[in-house]
Parts: C-alpha cells; sequence; structure tokens
C-alpha cells in the first residue's frame, strides 16, 4: 500500500520527475480523438465566423464581446455571471457523476501535455526507459541536441497556444498588426503575450503534473463532491488479490506487472485505491487490459466502476446530491435561455442630469434628467426617444428625439420634464419610450419625478 505522500515525491520530499510510458488501445483511441477535436476547436473558435460576425470574441478593452456570433456589450455582464454558473455547476454534475472524466479526457492542461508535449517528447528523447536513461546520463553534445530541439518545439508550441489564447480576446488581424508593426496594433498585448508563453512554457518543460496535483482548484473538490457511487478508474481487489506470477497457483489476475503505474502520468499505482492524484485518463485501463489479453485471461481488472460495486454493492447513479446538482444547473440554464431569448440589442436607461434635480417657476416644476442610449449591435441604427403627448399638465420635451448610433456607440441626450407644481406629489411617475429603428424594439423607461418636500412653500 502507498504512503501518506504523492506518489510524485521520494521520502525526502523531492519530486520524481514522471516519464510515462506510450500505451495504445480503444480508450486511448477514444481519448485521442476527442483531444484532437478539442485542439480543433480551439484552433478554429478565434477565426471562424457566424455570418461575418466573430463566433467567439472577447474585446475586454472595447467593452464589447461575441458569442455565436451574438453581440454583448458590458451591460449584459449578468449574462457572463449566468453562463459560468450554468458551465460550473454542469461541472459539478460530471464530477459528482463520472468523476475526474473531465480532468482525463478534456481539461486543457491534460489535452495540450498529453496530446501534443508528450508526443514532442518521446519524439527527440525516445520511450520512456530511453528518456529515464537520458535524464540521468552526463551531458553530452547528442544529449544537448535533443534536449535542446525538444525545448526549442515546446517554446514554440507554447507561443503559438499563447497567441492563440490572446486571440479570444483581440481580433486576429489586430494581433497581424502588431508583429508588422504597424500603429494600429493594439496596446498592452505584448507584456500579456509574454506572460502567457511563461506561464505554458514553464508548465509544458517542467510543472506539468503538479498543476493537476497542486494548483487546480477542481481537483481539489473532487474528494466534496464525489461519494461512493461515484464512477472512477479503479482495481478490482477481489480478482486481483493476491496478486502473483501467472504460473502462481491459487494467485489473483494481478500478475505485478506494474505496467499500470509505468503508464500513469502522475506516476500513482491505481492498485492502491483512491487517490487525489488520479485524473482519470484510462492510460492504466489500456495497459492492463493488454496485459491480460496476453495472458488470455479477461479484461476490465482495472476499469470505470464506483466503489460501492467494487465493493460488491450497486451503484445508485440517481442520489440526492446528484438530483440537487443536476437541477441548480438546469435551473443556471434555464435562466441562460431566457436571458438571451429576452436579450435587447440596444440599452436605454435614465440618468439624473448634473446640477440642481430640479427648479420651481412660479406654478410650475422642471425636472432635468438624461437617457443613455446604447447601441449594441455590430451596425448602426437610428432610435428614437418618444414622449407621450401633453395632457393633464405634464409635458416632456425631447430636443433631440432622433438619434443615429454608430455600432456598439453610446450617447447621451437631455430630456426636460414639466408639470404643475400642484400636480406633483412624492413618488410621481411619467413614462417615455425608446424605439430602435433596425430591430424594432421597444424600452419603456419608468422615471421618477423629484420635487421640493412636501411642506415646502
Amino acid at each position: 500500500m502507498r504512503s501518506g505522500r504523492l506518489a510524485i515525491l521520494d521520502e525526502h520530499g523531492r519530486r520524481q520527475k514522471v516519464h510515462p510510458a506510450e500505451v495504445s488501445g480503444p480508450w486511448h483511441r477514444r481519448v485521442f480523438a476527442l483531444r484532437a477535436l478539442l485542439i480543433a476547436v480551439f484552433v478554429a473558435a478565434p477565426l471562424a465566423r457566424v455570418h461575418g460576425r466573430p463566433l467567439l470574441l472577447l474585446e475586454i478593452g472595447a467593452r464589447r464581446f461575441w458569442v455565436l456570433g451574438q453581440s454583448f456589450n458590458a451591460q449584459d455582464a449578468p449574462f457572463a455571471f449566468l453562463v459560468l454558473s450554468a458551465i460550473g455547476f454542469s461541472l459539478i454534475v460530471v464530477a459528482s457523476t463520472l468523476g475526474r472524466v473531465w480532468c482525463g479526457w478534456a481539461c486543457p492542461q491534460t489535452v495540450w501535455l498529453e496530446g501534443v508535449i508528450r508526443p514532442i517528447e518521446r519524439f527527440f528523447e525516445g520511450s520512456a526507459l530511453q528518456r529515464t536513461r537520458l535524464a540521468a546520463a552526463p551531458w553530452t553534445l547528442s544529449k544537448a541536441a535533443r534536449v535542446g530541439g525538444k525545448h526549442v518545439v515546446m517554446a514554440s508550441v507554447a507561443m503559438l497556444v499563447a497567441h492563440w489564447v490572446v486571440s479570444f480576446f483581440v481580433p486576429a488581424e489586430e494581433l497581424f498588426a502588431l508583429w508588422r508593426g504597424s500603429d494600429s496594433a493594439p496596446q498592452g498585448v505584448v507584456p500579456v503575450l509574454a506572460f502567457l508563453f511563461a506561464l505554458f512554457y514553464g508548465d509544458f518543460a517542467w510543472f506539468r503534473e503538479q498543476t493537476c496535483l497542486v494548483l487546480c482548484p477542481y481537483g481539489r473538490l473532487q474528494g466534496a463532491l464525489q461519494d461512493r457511487s461515484t464512477l472512477l478508474i479503479g482495481y478490482d481487489v477481489a480478482r486481483g488479490e493476491p496478486r502473483g506470477k501467472a504460473s502462481a497457483a491459487g494467485a489473483g489476475d494481478c500478475v505485478e506487472c506494474k505496467r499500470c503505474i509505468a503508464v500513469c502520468p502522475t506516476g500513482i499505482d491505481i492498485r492502491d485505491g483512491l487517490q487525489m492524484e488520479c485524473v482519470g485518463c484510462t492510460a492504466c485501463i489500456d495497459a492492463c487490459d493488454d496485459v491480460m489479453l496476453k495472458l488470455a485471461r479477461r479484461k476490465g481488472l482495472i476499469h470505470y466502476a464506483s466503489e460501492e460495486s467494487l465493493a460488491g454493492g450497486k451503484t445508485r447513479y440517481i442520489r440526492p446530491r446528484t438530483v440537487a446538482y443536476a437541477v441548480a444547473a438546469v435551473a443556471g440554464l434555464v435562466v441562460v435561455a431566457l436571458f438571451v431569448r429576452r436579450y435587447e440589442p440596444f440599452e436605454a436607461n435614465v440618468l439624473r442630469a448634473g446640477g440642481v434635480p430640479y427648479a420651481i417657476d412660479g406654478a410650475t416644476l422642471r425636472a432635468p434628467i438624461a437617457v443613455h442610449l446604447v447601441n449594441k449591435q455590430p451596425e448602426a441604427t437610428v432610435v428614437h426617444v418618444i414622449a407621450p403627448s401633453p395632457t393633464d399638465g405634464v409635458s416632456i420635451q425631447v430636443p433631440s428625439p432622433d438619434v443615429a448610433l454608430a455600432p456598439f456607440e453610446g450617447r447621451t441626450i437631455p430630456v426636460m420634464i414639466q408639470l404643475e407644481r400642484s400636480r406633483w406629489s412624492p413618488g410621481f411617475r411619467v413614462h417615455i419610450r425608446a424605439h430602435d429603428d433596425r430591430s424594432g424594439h421597444d424600452r419603456l423607461l419608468d422615471i421618477e419625478v423629484l420635487g421640493p418636500h412636501p411642506r415646502a412653500p
């Protein structure tokens, strides 16, 4: 059984570099296909267009955001919160039912490290055994060339990934202008690129599995999100024990080949039971199944199972915690859907005008306000501020009722509310309407008119 320390640490607490062996099999092919798809989506997303608009672009500096071709601005910040909340609860549902399937199959850290960086390392330095021997060997010209070539390629990948991450926040054409030295290049991008490059290169070249073990909060939450019915990658103790040679009488199916340890990217022994370091990558399943086939034994000594089923019980997929998490996730998605359905392509808000909030002229009360209009669309439009006809001693004057707005432009226009003082009382309200020509949407603005204290002369 394992000790209380992490598998990558020796008895003195020093990190032991992990050189996982290559593995093949049906689970590896599935994981590889998904990782390839995710990398393709990552590369294509900043360049893809929906009706000529970006598929995904978050221009923080300009305070405009594109999601699936739809434009949003800073006033839509609640939408981002709702989306992130729905995604967060969805990940919690996945963790409570399928364990760390996200970590091993779709996490960007795992996708890039196992799908790109490890193959680069194998290309330059060979198999796991060759890499281990190379790491222990003294420095020679051959070793320097192989290690140096690996780091040059990894640094190039880190730089490309850094640029692609930035392209989710800065349009690709502006990034190209940066390297052409154009005056239109965005300001402040170079330090961000340098930081991201250092972050990614440091992770690819050195930190690696420590990101999952030390930094990732999602991994730390697994113990709180899982229970005995959560599906995990587990070792069938009843079938595998006692361990022994294939020819040993009375021995279980585990032949102590330690192939499952050799292929593990975090260096653990899955036979020691549930461990925080396991990221659910399925490498040990393929490795063990391969050995079982060679020994003409049944596959599945290591397989997806719950602690309950491994102990001889029954996995309960519907449990109070999974129902609660699923309800929260669905509620979040419903709220997001309602928000999108009620999305307005322009904003109209009432602001208090500068200076005094009202003025008394004999029997007349005048209250100036300002209406702030924002065009959230990528096309120009005209917004009409429509006041009701004067009635019962109340009139609303809009000097500039037709407001032309460029794409994503915002403007503030003055509005004067005038009424007989005898008509006013605390809580007196009037309404005006804003109509957008391009979308045909209306916004009704409810305005409270300020006035003197009721006992004022």
